[in-house]
């Protein structure tokens, strides 16, 4: 029985082994490297899994959606001396996401979070990517921003978006993390607006980006989309919100983070403030 156990063992062992090989050499070898294309909650995942139903036409096993950002072993993997991904990162500027997360989850537009009266984590929402471990909510978070004042209702969502999993502050993270540890013709910075815009520039650099995944024959095209989350209450005066929201990012990001950011923001009269 004893022998019988440690065959098993040394059985299951082996499979962990062959398995976690065939992974790794698939990540780290062959003519077709592997690309990532990542994004974050509120800064484009629409047009992140568009662009992955895109590149996935033809069932390309060496592309990955990461639409919360880059987990630990991705992290590792940029690391790596040698297989060193490529990646697409979707970003947006840091006022577009707060006023877009607001408005979205103000909406209780995702009931598995934003609409949750029942506190199942104990207080907090530890172990939700959605909130900072930290982030108290007894209630539902989408009623709490509609009880809120508007100052302190984009308060909580710039800090919720900050420091939770899968926000502004991740997004700074993973931009961070892939100026350190790619070389620039392995990470595009592709901005929302430029796709949402089909800004002419911002296609031709995707198309050239995506030339070792056997895309180029068809030029990459994201279509228009208007995000309706960004439309403000028509009872709040739209100029004081836009400001108001500003006011708030820049008491949250340090400015030169904000000067040096690489996409605009659609709000251009509040950004006048800067």
């Amino acid at each position: 029985m004893m022998v019988c156990r440690i065959c098993s063992t040394h059985w299951f062992m082996l499979v962990i082994y062959f398995a976690a090989r065939t992974v790794c050499g698939k990540l780290t070898s062959g003519s077709t490297p592997i690309l990532l294309i990542v994004t974050h909650h509120k800064s484009g995942t629409v047009a992140a899994r568009m662009l992955y139903e895109h590149i996935t036409e033809k069932n390309n096993s060496y592309v990955f959606l990461l639409e919360d950002g880059l987990k630990s072993m991705w992290e590792d993997q940029l690391r790596l001396r040698h297989g060193k991904p490529f990646a697409i990162h979707v970003i947006r500027h840091p006022l577009d996401m707060l006023i877009s997360g607001y408005n979205y989850h103000k909406a209780c537009s995702e009931m598995a979070w934003t609409n949750c009266s029942v506190d199942k984590y104990g207080g907090t929402r530890r172990g939700n990517s959605r909130f900072p471990d930290f982030f108290p909510l007894k209630y539902n978070y989408c009623l709490k921003l509609q009880n809120m004042s508007l100052s302190l209702g984009l308060q909580a969502e710039m800090i919720r978006s900050l420091y939770a999993q899968d926000g502004i502050g991740k997004m700074f993270h993973n931009m961070n993390s892939f100026k350190r540890y790619l070389p620039v013709d392995r990470i595009l910075n592709i901005c929302l607006e430029d796709l949402h815009n089909n800004n002419i520039t911002t296609i031709e650099r995707l198309t050239q980006f995506l030339i070792p995944w056997n895309t180029y024959q068809k030029r990459v095209h994201i279509a228009d989309r208007i995000d309706h989350h960004s439309k403000t209450d028509t009872n709040i005066n739209a100029q004081l919100f836009y400001d108001m929201a500003w006011d708030i990012v820049k008491r949250n990001i340090h400015v030169n983070f904000l000067k040096t950011f690489p996409c605009s923001s659609k709000y251009k009269e509040a950004l006048d403030l800067l």
